[in-house]
């Protein structure tokens, strides 16, 4: 996921959606994921989130 976020800086990529695969991955557990990874100090200007079952994106 970091290789993900990095290659979006690069990019100028303005919003990122972050899946994971692993069903059995808890809801704290993508938490605290969030916390670390969705950190404006590490995601610069890209608005980087979580994608949650049932969350709509307007595109």
């Amino acid at each position: 996921m970091e290789s993900v976020i990095n290659t979006a800086q690069q990019s100028d990529v303005r919003t990122l959606a972050l899946l994971h695969h692993d069903p059995m991955r808890t809801d704290g557990q993508l938490d605290e994921l969030t916390q670390l990874l969705c950190d404006r100090r590490h995601t610069g200007d890209s608005n980087v989130f979580f994608a949650r079952e049932g969350m709509q994106l307007k595109v």
